[in-house]
């Protein structure tokens, strides 16, 4: 919500503007496509991470609460008010077995995207992997929430390619892509 405000408050000034929204034509913006630098390896599937300031924006996190309480291996971390408080993704990432990101407002994130580069799958909907711009990448890389409980999918993500997640997520989201769209834009306005 706020980047949207964001970006409705400034599409109006007279210069060159981009951002990685999916919607960033409406709001006068280029769209740019994420990029991020090859993470470091994965070590061990072990948490259900959720990595986000305010956890009260993903439905998911009563059910996520409820899991710690029962011994499940869950993370979430990211803002003051989150029981794991603030955590790099640098230091989580590397023994998740499964992100969880369905928060319904925003743009494609970047700590998704170093989940996605480092072979971990993300768990959301449907409906917000289109929203927030991850539709060009294909099904077998989420677990969807329409299609099974946050258990379960965690037991799937257990025995997961992480490979195959990585190498299609690399072959999407390269460097050579976010160059494109940089070149085309600054193309098109020095015309």
């Amino acid at each position: 919500c706020q980047m949207q405000h964001e970006l409705s408050a400034y599409a109006k000034l007279p210069c060159l503007k981009s951002c990685n929204h999916p919607q960033a034509s409406s709001f006068g913006f280029n769209f740019c496509a994420n990029y991020v630098p090859e993470q470091p390896a994965l070590i061990e599937k072990k948490y259900i991470t959720q990595l986000i300031t305010q956890m009260g924006e993903v439905p998911e996190t009563p059910t996520l609460l409820q899991m710690k309480e029962n011994g499940y291996p869950v993370i979430i971390a990211g803002g003051d008010q989150c029981p794991d408080g603030f955590i790099r993704d640098s230091e989580i990432l590397p023994h998740t077995a499964m992100l969880v990101h369905n928060k319904q407002v925003g743009i494609n994130c970047y700590a998704v995207c170093k989940a996605f580069d480092m072979g971990i799958p993300v768990y959301m909907s449907r409906e917000t992997r289109q929203m927030i711009g991850f539709g060009d990448l294909p099904e077998s890389v989420f677990l969807f929430s329409d299609d099974q409980p946050i258990n379960e999918a965690y037991r799937k993500s257990l025995s997961m390619d992480n490979n195959y997640i990585q190498a299609t997520f690399r072959s999407i989201y390269t460097l050579e892509r976010t160059q494109n769209c940089i070149k085309n834009i600054l193309e098109t306005y020095l015309h």
